[in-house]
Order: C-alpha cells, then structure tokens, then sequence
C-alpha cells in the first residue's frame, strides 16, 4: 500500500493526497499490469531493489501513462522488510517519440524499397544494404551475395574503383553531396555506365558511412556517342564538300 507520495506523484497523476494514501499501488495500474506488479513487487523484495521496470499506470481522468519503476528496499535494524522507496519516471512523451520514430524508420524503408533509383548503404568500404532496385541493376539474387563485400566489386578494376572513390570522397569530406559518373561492373562481369550520387549518412561522422543512389545511364551515354560519331560524319562530309 502507499505510505506516502510527494506532491509530482499526485500532480502528474491527477489524484488528491487523501485518495492514494493507504491504497494498493495496483489500484493505478492499467488492466494487466497488475499481476505483473504482483510478481514483480516479490522479486523486487527478494532482490533489494529493481531498475527501470516499465509499467502502465491510470491517471485520474482515465488517460494512461508509461512509467519506469526504480526503486529500494528499506529493512529494519534486524535485516526484515520494511518499506520501499519508488522513483517514478514518466516515459510517455519518451515512448510516443520512440514509437513515431519507428513509423518514420519504416517510412523510410519503404521509400528506399520501393525506389527505382538504385539505393545501398555502405560503411568501410563495404556494402550493407540495397534496395531492390540496386540487386536488379547489379543482377544479385539475395543479400548474401554482396551484404559486408567491399565497394570495389563493383567496379572494372581497384584502379577504377580508388579513381571514382576519390572523385566522390573530395566531396564528400567536405560535407558536401558528391556526384560521379563511371562504369561498374555487374554481377554476370558485363559492364555498364552509370551515374553515382552519394552523401554521407552523418557529416558530423563519416565513419557512419555513405547513402548511394546508382543510376543505369548507358542508353543515354549510347546516345550521346551516336549523336557524336553522327556529328563528325557530317563535319567530315561537310569538308569533303566540293562547293
């Protein structure tokens, strides 16, 4: 039963002194948590004390609140039960941030999977994650095929690899967005030409690693190549022109 609370307790929870005082502590507690409290109130004896143990309690208006439970045992001159002192940590604002976070997180997700642009997460030069789109362009089947492979498995050569990377991380340590386009390689070893955009996950922290967003612009490179060789054959022609 409460023996005594101070005037946060009775705030927070709307309650009056006079309506706490010499009530069962599970009386505030939400349908279900009270055998919870049951058990964890023996343990918490046996044990002396207890940490951060969550629970759900009632305010005075029906609403509910998350608690953490910190508290000690207090004994007698002979070493027997006597009391417990409680702090009460209040974890609803902490618990919806937690929660919205998580909705936001899979928010994310989402939209990094359903992409067409070509998405992977790396950190120390090696791949940790890609969206489908990524395994498509790349023609890998499952994570295992390139999850924790170093970055330079997908490019020509190590030389081709060190040259884009140092395009990019000249950037990139400046905490600036990097743009780069080169050629990469396929899982199959055919090669196709792409544009890179990468930036890091936390400029405050590079170690965290870098976000890559990899498009397939070898129709359009093909493009650009026969407009060109078009163009010299005109100019070529054009010269050649006897008037």
């Amino acid at each position: 039963n409460l023996l005594d609370v101070n005037q946060v307790w009775l705030s927070t929870l709307g309650y009056d002194r006079k309506e706490v005082i010499g009530k069962w502590y599970g009386d505030f507690l939400a349908v279900g948590f009270q055998d919870f409290f049951r058990i964890t109130f023996l343990k918490f004896i046996a044990a002396g004390g207890i940490l951060r143990a969550e629970l759900v309690m009632i305010r005075k208006d029906g609403s509910q609140m998350v608690v953490a439970l910190d508290g000690k045992v207090g004994r007698d001159e002979r070493g027997r039960f006597k009391e417990i002192h409680c702090i009460l940590h209040d974890m609803t604002e902490f618990r919806r941030t937690a929660e919205n976070l998580q909705k936001s997180e899979r928010m994310l997700q989402s939209i990094l999977a359903s992409s067409p642009v070509g998405i992977c997460y790396s950190r120390e030069k090696r791949i940790q994650w890609a969206n489908d789109a990524w395994k498509r362009m790349f023609g890998f089947d499952s994570e295992d095929e390139y999850c924790e492979q170093p970055s330079a498995i997908l490019h020509p050569s190590a030389e081709a690899y060190e040259r884009t990377r140092g395009v990019l991380y000249n950037h990139l340590k400046k905490g600036e967005d990097s743009e780069s386009e080169t050629q990469l390689v396929r899982k199959d070893g055919s090669v196709f030409h792409a544009h890179i955009r990468s930036t890091l996950l936390n400029p405050s922290d590079p170690s965290e690693g870098t976000i890559s967003a990899t498009s397939d612009i070898s129709d359009r490179v093909r493009h650009e190549e026969a407009l060109r060789e078009s163009e010299q054959k005109f100019s070529k022609a054009f010269q050649n022109s006897p008037d």
